[in-house]
């Protein structure tokens, strides 16, 4: 039988490894950052269970058979070793913090210096019925989405209520919206608006709070798209149970459904989970302002890292970490590996701060927080919902090619 360490990856003398857990937004960006930054002098490796990077914004238009998996991807591994970063397509198994080592399904990777950039998994079982077992659908995969496409193709055959929104525990609010507003577009085509009545429910405090309540005249602008859509919004609201295709909420009410999509809570990943000095009560790491966590040597970024509570929300809500912000994430906690490895003063980040582009099918708004309160910016406009499909191809044009 093998050794443990038998499967080791030897490190070179003289030179650090920094080994990058996860290849989406934060840890693609983490990676080109510090190749650009100390490739020549340093190793860095990536470990990731994903072959293909998914461009998981616009897995809201999948459902409504608008983008196909092709669409969306491109291969990570040609992009990471033609700049000399070393490519582990497994999932990481543990993380010994005192070894300094990842243990993934076969390889073992010493590290001088560590970027969780893992994200989450969705956690259906937050709620009695959440998720497929339920018939409620959840986009935040491919699988999912697919899956979602079905669901509303079938809805379509035999038209009947839609529900869309979060449950208590969300950290992401913006695509439960999108799929709301993509959808009352979808059914004003078709002609099966009347026949398809849509209800919002969110455990947000009020429309357009998104998790933040930092967004002005921003949040107005959300609850005039659902209303001009005409999306009946429940907000300030727990779901109960699923149940025989109906959603129970916290206040009594029971919303029937032909096609569902409730954004679940989410956990950390097992293998974060399990490092208990790092992470909260859910597995999110706990970091401060330079990204670092308890372990000088341990950075993270994305949608792993434990968000600054929502202040003031009577049912609970997370504050959401999404592509952009994560992908500034990566590139900070890049900086910060090499700050610390040079010895030069480190950089912070407001996990506050961000922006949302929203799709309405037709249309589309931008919005940020700290907005100011001028209102015209944000106004939903063609040109919203266009932007939002530029940014899609300029992306995945960009950074397959390893540009930003």
């Amino acid at each position: 039988m093998a050794r443990i360490f038998d499967n080791v990856h030897p490190m070179r003398a003289g030179r650090r490894r920094i080994v990058v857990l996860g290849a989406s937004f934060a840890g693609l960006a983490a990676a080109l950052e510090l190749h650009e930054r100390v490739g020549r002098d340093h190793d860095v490796v990536v470990v990731s269970p994903d072959e293909e990077f998914l461009f998981l914004p616009s897995l809201i238009w999948v459902p409504f058979g608008l983008r196909e998996r092709s669409e969306l991807v491109f291969p990570i591994a040609p992009l990471l070793e033609s700049r000399g970063i070393r490519f582990v397509a497994e999932a990481v198994r543990t993380i010994d913090l005192d070894a300094r080592i990842v243990r993934a399904e076969r390889a073992h990777e010493p590290y001088d210096f560590l970027l969780v950039a893992t994200g989450a998994r969705q956690d259906f079982d937050a709620v009695d019925g959440l998720g497929p077992r339920g018939d409620v659908q959840s986009i935040f995969t491919w699988e999912g989405a697919s899956r979602a496409r079905a669901a509303f193709e079938a809805m379509l055959s035999a038209p009947g209520p839609i529900v869309a929104g979060c449950v208590q525990g969300a950290q992401t609010f913006l695509p439960a919206y999108e799929t709301a507003l993509n959808a009352a577009h979808q059914l004003r085509r078709r002609g099966l608006a009347d026949r398809c009545p849509i209800t919002f429910v969110t455990p947000e405090p009020y429309v357009g709070h998104l998790g933040s309540g930092e967004l002005g005249a921003g949040a107005a602008s959300v609850a005039r798209m659902l209303e001009q859509a005409n999306v009946r919004a429940i907000a300030d609201v727990a779901v109960e149970r699923i149940v025989d295709r109906e959603i129970v909420l916290s206040d009594g009410q029971r919303l029937p459904f032909a096609f569902a999509m409730l954004t679940p809570p989410f956990l950390g990943v097992e293998a974060v989970r399990a490092c208990k000095e790092l992470v909260d009560a859910r597995g999110f790491v706990k970091v401060d302002a330079h990204l670092r966590t308890a372990r000088a040597e341990v950075l993270a970024a994305g949608l792993c890292v434990a968000a600054p509570p929502v202040e003031g929300a009577r049912v609970a809500c997370g504050r959401p970490i999404n592509g952009a912000l994560s992908e500034q994430m990566g590139r900070v906690a890049a900086r910060n590996v090499v700050a610390a490895i040079e010895g030069t003063a480190l950089e912070s980040i407001d996990l506050h701060r961000t922006t949302f582009t929203m799709d309405a099918g037709d249309r589309g708004a931008s919005l940020e927080t700290g907005d100011d309160g001028r209102d015209g910016a944000n106004l939903p406009s063609p040109g919203g919902h266009w932007a939002k499909a530029a940014f899609e191809r300029y992306f995945l044009t960009t950074r397959s090619r390893g540009l930003r």
